[in-house]
């Protein structure tokens, strides 16, 4: 996975420049997580680049993501909050 500085070349590689792409990222976390703030995925119809630690908090993030690719009018700002013992089955028990 890229660093900081060289994610942006790194992701229009790997997914396409003229692909649609939803960027998801962690913009704050609260006790035990997988993946601190700032850590993101950018996801399409046919690739994620990236991780937010795997697991089920991955995969609801993706999910969303891919709803969001499937509105015509994508484009818009989505908060999605996940605590993660009751909403993903993830043992950590923190939210993200």
């Amino acid at each position: 996975v890229a660093g900081p500085v060289d994610w942006v070349s790194s992701a229009l590689e790997q997914i396409g420049a003229d692909d649609t792409a939803v960027l998801v990222m962690v913009i704050e976390d609260a006790g035990s997580t997988p993946r601190d703030a700032g850590a993101w995925i950018l996801v399409n119809r046919k690739a994620t680049l990236g991780t937010l630690g795997g697991g089920q908090l991955e995969q609801i993030a993706e999910d969303a993501a891919k709803q969001l690719l499937d509105d015509p009018g994508c484009g818009r700002r989505s908060i999605l909050r996940c605590v993660l013992g009751p909403d993903a089955r993830q043992c950590c028990g923190g939210a993200v």
